[in-house]
């Protein structure tokens, strides 16, 4: 698995969207997808919708195929993190070192699942999921209020003096995570349930 880390940048989410409508780019695309059997290199989600394909060194320029990778909708989203109110999904910035990113990722793909078709372990899967948005309240607490989300906080890493990035990266955004939001991802839990079911069936 790749690593996952989030990322603010002023314009790679344009880049990555201008890309997304290029000519020829939905082949290329498709190719990626199918190299890597549609299953996400970060989290190990596999589902043959609402995949991305995305640029692993962030360079939206560099289009080489070794540099192109799969992605879900829940880890795209935080490669570009000032944009997830704009994008196909949501979350709130929490405060967690001792899970990766990736990790969270797959967990909350895992819940998502439970609560979205009421499995037996819905209350159970609800009851963790709102465990993690407490920690949202130390992000809150320690940059300002309004602060875990992804928007402000992201306003405020890129309004940083360049020099002083690095030390917010470093300081910082390594103990922050995005926690993606159950209820903006409806859709996409829905069509992932009902191509589980259809594999099912066969």
């Amino acid at each position: 698995m790749e690593n996952l880390e989030i990322r603010f940048s002023k314009a790679g989410y344009e880049a990555f969207s201008r890309r997304e409508v290029m000519p020829g780019f939905a082949d290329f695309k498709r190719k990626v997808l199918e190299r890597d059997h549609f299953k996400c290199r970060y989290c190990g989600f596999r589902a043959t919708k609402h995949m991305s394909v995305v640029n692993r060194d962030g360079n939206y320029r560099n289009n080489k195929m070794s540099n192109m990778l799969t992605a879900c909708p829940l880890c795209k989203q935080c490669l570009f993190v000032e944009r997830v109110p704009v994008m196909d999904g949501g979350g709130v910035l929490i405060l967690m070192p001792e899970m990766s990113q990736a990790d969270l990722n797959g967990l909350c793909h895992s819940l998502f699942c439970a609560i979205a078709n009421a499995t037996v372990h819905e209350r159970t899967a609800q009851d963790t999921y709102n465990t993690l948005k407490l920690r949202a309240n130390p992000v809150e607490e320690t940059y300002g209020e309004g602060r875990s989300d992804p928007k402000v906080f992201g306003e405020m890493v890129l309004n940083t003096p360049i020099d002083g990035i690095d030390k917010i990266a470093g300081r910082i955004l390594k103990d922050l995570r995005l926690l993606p939001k159950l209820t903006d991802f409806k859709q996409q839990i829905k069509d992932w349930s009902q191509d589980a079911a259809t594999s099912a069936s066969k």
